[in-house]
């Protein structure tokens, strides 16, 4: 999981674990701080979970968003980069 520093939003980070692990893609997580993420047993549904808090590198683990904290649990069918479901 990864988060774009501009924006805060949370991404899943694609990569190819045959080519050097060199990156070739994105999902937006559809949420802040994305921390876990799992394939359902069908192998299409991707389920994160988004703790809501931003942090960045440079303050360590200080929270940026205290006042703005919206944890969820989002499903994303993979292949097609659609949400499914979103449940806070």
């Amino acid at each position: 999981t990864e988060n774009d520093m501009l924006t805060g939003d949370g991404l899943l980070g694609i990569y190819d674990a045959s080519d050097s692990y060199r990156r070739i893609g994105e999902i937006a997580s559809r949420g802040v701080g994305p921390h876990d993420i799992a394939f359902l047993p069908d192998g299409k549904t991707l389920v994160v979970a988004n703790g809501g808090l931003r942090t960045s590198p440079q303050t360590g683990r200080e929270i940026l968003n205290p006042d703005d904290i919206k944890p969820n649990v989002t499903l994303i069918e993979a292949s097609h980069d659609h949400t499914l479901a979103t449940l806070e």
